[in-house]
């Protein structure tokens, strides 16, 4: 790096802004240029798929963009780059091309990254240069057809880059981007309002003097105040898209890599979800669709055929909103999972000392565990023990869940479900003594009045609810609070079923309240923090209700029966 270089919170120019451009077009700049790739990479699957009609025009007209936009900012190495890669798509194209294409794509990434802050090490353009001319040089492309833009005609020949520039200009002017961290602080001010009005009108309730206008004034408020809250929660949200085409990178990767042959479908990705819930799912998904190809998917297309199926495998990934609820479903028709290999996976790793009582959930829940895989043997996609574990304890870090349905023979589909976004949270009120608690409704299976022969103990000390054939530990609220005047018998509260991790219990609360959906606020528990909570909200009494962390409350209570 050199010392001409301009910086900017870890922002650099690898050579100096041309003096008519600030450091806040470039930062803008790089800003947009993640959906722009992801743009391209999707289009370039395409091509490698043969489709030859749109995808060779779009890969071009992106490459043009970034090539003008770079060359107004000075990014000669970029510059360069896009336009060789241009010359070379007016060639005569076949599917091999999509991995030089890939390759260019991968490079602008990093390289973007790298201006944008990052650590990563990409290849210099000297290299990519490299080989571009090699593969210029196998194929010895000849002259094509000209392919034509939007915006040009054959009369009028390509639109120059700053024709480019102001088009995009145009397109941009009925947006702008805005700040994570500002967009934050909008939604959480929003937040504020809500709770404010909140209590305005719980107090409002106990004064019956008020004047009919002040009365009108009071329900406008709160209509003005659910709007807002609406639309600053639908800022957050963006598509699947991106991420699902990620997705179907890595597939196409792990592909070429395992030399398994298979189709992989992509549903739904225009289905909308927070974009901080977004970012988070893009490792458990590689690691599910890793575990589709390499454990899933069978290794000969011969024993496909043999066992009555098609030749080429399928996976699919599938987005819908079911409620307030995102469902992600990936499914694939392969081999399925061996459930007596399973167990004895986990009885070699000590993991349980019988399988003699498991359902046929209980022993693909197996696979949740820590250091537990299936694989015959260790290979770089997959197979070392770690991964799945992974998957759940981050689903389960989003309030979300994961299912597991597997045939052997036949295939395996696995759900992931999950709030579309944390600042909403619909959950069912509860009162334990004079406290009242929050239980989020994705980590519910259903409540009951228990009654004296569906409890059982262990060693005399550990109460468990038969329940569905299964034994589940009751937890105690008041006992890991240490809440005075609450409910001690299980047959006199009431039971809520609840799984978290693939773990169940049985939370004992003293009356369930009501179900609905509140502006979950993050709280300064000091000491507290991750003890059991993961935020609070306002109650309709204006008193604040602890949400409930059903992960921590299960480990709370193992860690209190030790």
């Amino acid at each position: 790096m050199t010392d001409n270089q301009t910086r900017k919170k870890g922002i650099f120019h690898p050579g100096e802004l041309p003096p008519y451009f600030s450091m806040d077009d470039f930062i803008k700049f790089l800003s947009t240029q993640e959906p722009v790739l992801d743009l391209l990479e999707a289009s370039i699957l395409q091509l490698e798929k043969g489709e030859m009609q749109n995808s060779p025009a779009t890969i071009k007209r992106l490459l043009h963009t970034i090539k003008g936009e770079s060359g107004f900012l000075a990014l000669a190495e970029v510059e360069a780059v896009c336009h060789m890669t241009e010359d070379l798509l007016m060639g005569d194209l076949t599917t091999k091309f999509a991995d030089v294409l890939l390759k260019v794509k991968d490079w602008l990434s990093e390289t973007f990254s790298l201006y944008a802050g990052g650590t990563g090490k990409p290849d210099t353009s000297d290299e990519i240069l490299g080989m571009l001319t090699d593969y210029q040089n196998k194929v010895s492309p000849t002259p094509g057809p000209r392919v034509l833009e939007p915006g040009m005609n054959a009369a009028q020949g390509p639109a120059t880059d700053q024709q480019q520039i102001d088009k995009r200009s145009t397109v941009l002017k009925d947006s702008i981007t805005i700040d994570l961290e500002r967009l934050d602080s909008l939604i959480d001010t929003i937040g504020e309002l809500a709770i404010t009005e909140s209590m305005i009108t719980g107090h409002d309730r106990k004064n019956q003097h008020r004047s009919m206008e002040f009365k009108k004034s009071l329900k406008a408020l709160t209509a003005i105040t659910r709007e807002l809250q609406s639309m600053g929660i639908d800022l957050r949200m963006i598509p699947l898209k991106g991420l699902f085409n990620r997705m179907a990178r890595v597939a196409r990767d792990l592909a070429q890599k395992s030399g398994k042959t298979f189709e992989f479908i992509i549903r739904g990705e225009t289905t909308k979800l927070d974009k901080s819930l977004v970012d988070g799912l893009n490792d458990p998904l590689m690691h599910i669709i890793r575990n589709c190809v390499d454990h899933g998917i069978e290794k000969y297309p011969r024993d496909r055929l043999a066992a009555g199926k098609r030749e080429s495998a399928t996976i699919i990934l599938e987005a819908y909103q079911q409620g307030g609820d995102l469902h992600i479903e990936i499914s694939d028709d392969g081999q399925g999972i061996d459930g007596d290999r399973l167990v004895e996976k986990a009885l070699k790793a000590g993991i349980i000392d019988d399988a003699s009582a498991l359902s046929h959930d209980e022993i693909l829940n197996l696979i949740f565990q820590s250091g537990l895989s299936t694989a015959q043997t260790v290979t770089d996609i997959s197979g070392r023990g770690v991964g799945m574990d992974v998957v759940q304890s981050r689903i389960a870090s989003f309030e979300g869940s994961v299912t597991l349905q597997s045939q052997k023979g036949k295939g395996t589909r696995m759900l992931i479900k999950m709030p579309l976004t944390l600042a909403i949270v619909d959950g069912i009120f509860s009162r334990v003594g004079e406290e009242t608690f929050v239980i989020p409704t994705l980590s519910v299976i259903t409540s009951l009045k228990a009654i004296p022969e569906m409890v059982t103990r262990i060693f005399e000390r550990q109460e468990l609810l038969k329940f569905q054939n299964s034994l589940v530990p009751i937890i105690r609220l008041h006992r890991i609070f240490s809440i005075d005047g609450a409910v001690n018998d299980p047959c006199s509260g009431i039971l809520v079923v609840v799984e978290a991790s693939g773990c169940k219990a049985a939370l004992l609360v003293d009356e369930l309240i009501e179900k609905r959906s509140i502006v979950r606020k993050n709280l300064n528990l000091g000491n507290f923090e991750g003890q059991g909570f993961s935020g609070g909200a306002i109650m309709p009494d204006n008193t604040v209700g602890l949400i409930l962390d059903i992960s921590s409350i299960i480990a709370l209570a193992n860690e209190s029966n030790k």
